[in-house]
């Protein structure tokens, strides 16, 4: 879920999105094939309501689902390596130890769902002519407390299996998944 939610909510800002759909569409401009480029999906596949100045082509729909995809890989693959390592170290290898440790994640995935749908709203807000100079403060202190929480269970669990180093190890583990999330939010709210 952490994957996919970075992943969804990053492409509308993502420099990288739009490098990617104009290479694209450059190579397909070059190779004659302008069929992608034009707004022919139904609007329920695709936004199509060009009254309002917003249409996707099939080629933004193409690289929305590759963009997404892959950015929830690429995290996805982070993650899981972080917390498998969190999991060697607190011990030899178990599929069950892997799971708790991963549910140590939980409150990164949940405030990263709860940023993303409110940044939503917030941009629907703003159209609307509404301020808010607090919003950069209240995503940092979520993510900080969502981040510290996440540590904090990691620590926890990882007292279940190992001491000491160990513990110690496997607990910074996991927080650097927890860094590689908020890095993640933190390029969309505070980069881009």
């Amino acid at each position: 879920m952490m994957g996919i939610a970075l992943g969804a909510f990053h492409w509308a800002s993502s420099p990288w999105f739009v490098e990617a759909k104009q290479r694209l569409a450059e190579w397909l401009v070059n190779h004659d094939v302008l069929w992608p480029l034009e707004s022919s999906a139904p609007w329920w596949v695709l936004t199509n309501y060009p009254a309002q100045n917003d249409t996707m082509t099939l080629l933004d729909g193409a690289v929305l689902v590759l963009y997404i995809g892959a950015t929830a890989l690429a995290f996805g693959l982070a993650f899981a390596a972080l917390v498998a390592l969190a999991t060697r170290i607190a011990r030899r290898w178990s599929g069950p130890r892997f799971h708790h440790f991963v549910q140590t994640l939980i409150p990164m995935a949940a405030c990263g769902v709860f940023l993303g749908l409110f940044s939503l709203t917030t941009t629907l807000l703003k159209a609307e002519g509404m301020t808010f100079a607090w919003l950069g403060m209240l995503r940092a202190i979520l993510l900080a407390g969502a981040g510290t929480w996440s540590a904090w269970l990691a620590w926890r669990v990882a007292g279940a299996y190992a001491t000491g180093m160990a513990r110690a190890g496997a607990t910074l583990a996991v927080s650097s998944a927890v860094g590689v999330s908020v890095f993640g939010w933190a390029l969309l709210f505070f980069v881009w």
